[in-house]
């Protein structure tokens, strides 16, 4: 449903309708590194923080992980 790219850090976040946040590496796309659970509707954006953090915002909340 979105996504967001850090070039400095080679990163891709990715944010589905079954609530989970998905990190990808730009140059192995076929599976995701590492999955992040917590919310409890779809992730309607990720942002990628330029200190290493990264916001999610569903339907009902708003996460800093």
């Amino acid at each position: 449903m979105c996504f967001d790219y850090d070039e400095q850090h080679g990163l891709i976040a990715t944010g589905s309708s079954d609530s989970k946040i998905r990190l990808w590496s730009p140059t192995h796309q076929a599976k995701s590194w590492m999955v992040l659970r917590g919310h409890s509707s779809a992730i309607a954006a990720v942002l990628i923080h330029e200190r290493n953090f990264l916001w999610s915002i569903c339907d009902q909340s708003v996460r800093k992980t």
